[in-house]
């Protein structure tokens, strides 16, 4: 180890010990010795360019929390980007925001987290009638018949985001954080506020348990997409402590939070040393399960799951 990254990690030591138990709504942020460069003002309330001025309440609001912590792999984390954009430019999900019955919109931000949860892409509303019905073909200009939209952008934007990570995996850090963001939205939700977590490890059950309950009392339902990896049980981990009961009364705003549901994607082989065919047929599964999750989501309709047989390992994406 040179002397240089000693001295980042003895910084970053020192940092977590001062603030480590220090969880609330506001102070749910992260500590990065590294690239100060790569992070967001995280007390943007509005995407800079990206979202609007309007006033008008949106259908849903979702926040994406990945995990960004030492234990996804590399590519993990970079298959967990691209098919998190993929699944956002999908037609599946335009068609779930344009087409839904009731409010037309969704706000959605996105966050990542491991010892400490940080802002990743600032509240965002898309409405159904500045999308297209398709992405944008980017392999076929000359055949496309309209232009780059707001979530061609959206997505290109995710894609690129720089992976910073600090350490282990906190989740109540995403949950206290996904509270804040839920509470500076500027576009009210009529029908639902949801938080999805997409991670593949654990963490205090008990602190995870004080930051569900406030989301809860807000009307938020939180959702878990497991990878299982490592970590075999992670599904039933995110089921017993993490995913919401719906249990719950309304919030103040009229809004219930619903029983949560939990996604797996068993990964079942190192990634870095994967093929292109496991590769590949891992990245759709995520993506096959983030789509079907959010379109749930924001269209407020039920689906069918299905299981994904690859190299004798299953693929499940399941309640």
């Amino acid at each position: 180890m040179n002397k240089q990254r000693f001295l980042q990690l003895a910084f970053g030591c020192a940092a977590l010990a001062v603030v480590a138990n220090h969880v609330d709504a506001d102070s749910a942020v992260f500590f990065n010795p590294y690239n100060t460069a790569q992070i967001v003002d995280q007390s943007l309330i509005r995407h800079p360019t990206l979202a609007s001025d309007s006033q008008e309440p949106v259908g849903v609001q979702l926040v994406l929390a990945l995990d960004s912590s030492e234990s996804m792999e590399p590519k993990e984390f970079e298959i967990s980007l691209r098919a998190t954009a993929d699944a956002l430019n999908s037609e599946q999900v335009r068609n779930a925001i344009k087409y839904k019955s009731g409010e037309n919109s969704v706000a959605l931000a996105v966050i990542s987290f491991d010892v400490f949860a940080m802002l990743r892409v600032p509240w965002v509303d898309i409405r159904g009638d500045e999308i297209n019905d398709k992405p944008f073909d980017t392999e076929n200009l000359e055949k496309s018949s309209f232009s780059r939209d707001k979530l061609d952008r959206l997505a290109d934007e995710i894609r690129a985001l720089p992976r910073i990570s600090s350490g282990g995996t906190s989740i109540d850090q995403a949950l206290a954080l996904g509270f804040s963001q839920f509470q500076k939205c500027a576009w009210p939700a009529i029908e639902r506020k949801v938080l999805n977590v997409f991670g593949d490890g654990n963490s205090d059950t008990g602190k995870i348990q004080i930051q569900k309950k406030k989301l809860e009392q807000i009307g938020v339902t939180i959702n878990g997409l497991a990878i299982v990896n490592e970590d075999p049980d992670l599904d039933q981990f995110y089921q017993t402590y993490l995913v919401t009961s719906g249990d719950t009364d309304k919030s103040g705003d009229g809004i219930y939070s619903q029983r949560g549901r939990v996604w797996v994607a068993a990964q079942n082989m190192p990634l870095d040393n994967g093929t292109d065919v496991e590769l590949t047929a891992y990245y759709g599964s995520v993506v096959e399960a983030i789509t079907k999750n959010i379109s749930t989501e924001v269209a407020g309709t039920g689906f069918e799951y299905r299981n994904y047989a690859m190299n004798k390992k299953i693929f499940s994406l399941r309640f």
